[in-house]
């Protein structure tokens, strides 16, 4: 969003942020799922009542994110 200069709310809950970026490239529209997943992680185990942590869910959110980040890298023409 800040490459295209769109404004955007300032939060650490992607799933704001991929509605955001949604708006300007579809294939955010991939990314519902994983993007729940590292909030979870990133932001609400901060919290009390947190989510309890499980490995195979730390090891999707990591995978994930990695993915998203190439996505990402790629649209902005970035090298890796």
């Amino acid at each position: 969003m800040f490459a295209n200069e769109t404004p955007f709310e300032k939060t650490h809950d992607l799933k704001v942020l991929r509605l955001a970026c949604a708006k300007i490239c579809d294939g955010f529209k991939d990314f519902i799922r994983p993007c729940a997943e590292i909030t979870t992680y990133a932001v609400g185990n901060r919290y009390p009542n947190r989510r309890e942590l499980v490995k195979h869910n730390a090891e999707f959110a990591i995978k994930h994110a990695k993915i998203i980040y190439d996505f990402v890298i790629g649209k902005l023409n970035l090298p890796k």
